[in-house]
C-alpha cells in the first residue's frame, strides 16, 4: 500500500508540472514551488536511494529553471509558430515591375555583356602593366647614383624640360642624330644623363674654354637599340611610385630637402670606409684579434709612414727592410702590410752572435695609391662606433 501510495503522489506530482496555471489566482509561483519541494522531500525520505536521488535533481531543475508560461517561450523562441511575423526581403519589397524586368532578362545576352567586360578590364589591365613594365626596366638602366639622386632631389619642372628635348630628338625622323646641350651646372647635368639613359640614348660631355671660362657641352646620339619613347615619362613614372609606394610624405620630402653637396661628400666617405674595410679583411683573423685586443696606435702609426711613404716613393727603390726584433711588434708589422696590399717577408740571420731578424717588404703587382683612411684611423673609428 506504501508503494502504491508513493507511485500516486509521484504521478500526481509530475502532472502538476505541466498543469496549466488555473491556482495562480489563488496562491503565487513562489507558494506553489515551495510546496512541490516539500512533497519531493517527504518522497524521497520513504523511497530508494536511486529514486530519492532522482527526486533530488526534479528538485534543484525546478530551482534553477521554473515552469514557463506561453508568454515566456515566445520571448525565447522567435521563429514561429511562437514569434512574430518575418520581415519582408528587399526582393519583396521591390516594385514588381522592376523585378519582372530582372526575371525575364536574356540570360545568353547578359552572359556576352559579362564576357565583353571582363576581356575590356583585363585588356586594359594587361596594357598598363605592359607600360609599367617598360617604364621600370628604363628606369634600372639608370645608375643606382644617379637614381638616389633624382629621388632625393626630386625636380619635375627640370626633368620634364630634358624629357621634352629627348624625346622631340628621339621622334625627329630628320637627318640629325645629334643632340647638344650647354648644361653648365653639374647636378643638372647628373639629371640630364639619367634622362638620357632612360630614353636608352648615350650621352657625353666634353670640356673647353669659352671666353675664358670653362664651358660645358652634353652631346646626345642615338643607338641601335633605341626605339620609341616609352609611353609613361620619367616623371610620371616617379609620381606613380611617389603616390603608390608606402613612402611617407615626411620621407619624401626629406628626400627633396637633402643637401647635394653634403650627399657627394657623405657618398665619398663611404666609398673611403668601403676601401679601408676591403684592406682590413685582407689581413688574417689572427692578427687582426691580436691588433684589437692590444692597440698601439703610436707604433702603428710608425709603421704606416715608412710603408705609404715606401708606396708612394716614385724611386727605383722597390725593397724596404726593417728591423723589427720583437715577435709582436713584427706581428702588427706584417698587419700594416697587408692593410696596404705590399709583402712582408721575415728572414733569420746571426749578426754579433745573437739571432737577428729583418722583415723585408715589397710592393705587388695589385699595390696601389693608399688609402685616405690610415689603419689606426680606421680601428678609431670602429672604436668609437662610427
Amino acid at each position: 500500500m506504501a508503494s502504491a501510495d508513493l507511485l500516486r503522489r509521484e504521478e500526481e506530482f509530475y502532472s502538476s508540472l505541466f498543469d496549466s496555471a488555473k491556482g495562480d489566482g489563488v496562491r503565487s509561483r513562489s507558494q506553489v514551488i515551495e510546496r512541490k519541494i516539500e512533497l519531493l522531500e517527504d518522497m524521497a525520505t520513504k523511497v530508494s536511494n536511486r529514486r530519492s536521488h532522482r527526486w533530488l535533481n526534479d528538485r534543484l531543475l525546478i530551482e534553477l529553471v521554473p515552469r514557463l508560461h506561453v508568454e515566456e517561450i515566445k520571448g525565447l523562441f522567435a521563429p514561429p509558430p511562437w514569434g512574430e511575423e518575418l520581415p519582408l526581403s528587399a526582393f519583396c519589397r521591390t516594385s514588381v515591375s522592376e523585378w519582372e524586368a530582372f526575371r525575364s532578362i536574356d540570360m545568353d545576352a547578359e552572359a556576352r555583356l559579362m564576357q565583353h567586360m571582363k576581356k575590356s578590364s583585363e585588356k586594359q589591365r594587361a596594357h598598363v602593366d605592359e607600360d609599367e613594365l617598360i617604364a621600370l626596366n628604363a628606369w634600372r638602366r639608370i645608375d643606382r647614383q644617379t637614381r638616389d639622386s633624382i629621388k632625393r632631389n626630386f625636380l619635375p619642372d627640370l626633368l620634364e624640360i630634358y624629357e621634352e628635348r629627348v624625346r622631340a630628338f628621339i621622334e625627329d625622323a630628320g637627318d640629325s642624330n645629334v643632340l647638344v646641350l650647354n648644361v653648365q651646372d653639374p647636378f643638372q647635368r647628373l639629371l640630364l644623363h639619367g634622362v638620357c639613359e632612360f630614353y636608352n640614348v648615350a650621352s657625353t660631355t666634353t670640356s673647353s674654354v669659352r671666353d675664358g671660362k670653362p664651358w660645358k657641352s652634353t652631346t646626345i646620339k642615338k643607338r641601335l637599340g633605341t626605339g620609341v619613347p616609352s609611353r609613361i615619362t620619367l616623371v610620371s613614372f616617379l609620381r606613380m611610385k611617389k603616390n603608390g609606394s608606402q613612402t611617407s610624405v615626411s620621407e619624401w620630402e626629406a628626400f627633396r630637402t637633402i643637401d647635394m653637396d653634403a650627399e657627394k661628400q657623405r657618398t665619398h666617405v663611404d666609398e673611403d670606409e668601403l676601401i679601408a674595410l676591403n684592406a682590413w679583411r685582407r689581413i688574417d683573423r689572427q692578427t687582426r684579434d691580436s691588433i684589437k685586443r692590444n692597440f698601439l696606435p703610436d707604433l702603428l702609426e710608425i709603421y704606416e709612414e715608412r710603408v705609404r711613404a715606401f708606396i708612394e716613393d716614385g724611386g727605383d727603390s722597390d725593397v724596404l727592410v726593417l728591423n723589427v726584433q720583437d715577435p709582436f711588434q713584427r706581428l702588427l708589422l706584417h698587419g700594416v702590410c697587408e692593410f696596404y696590399n705590399v709583402t712582408s717577408t721575415t728572414t733569420s740571420s746571426v749578426r754579433d752572435g745573437k739571432p737577428w731578424k729583418s722583415t723585408t717588404i715589397k710592393k705587388r703587382l695589385g699595390t696601389g695609391v693608399p688609402s685616405r683612411i690610415t689603419l689606426v684611423s680606421f680601428l678609431r673609428m670602429k672604436k668609437n662606433g662610427s
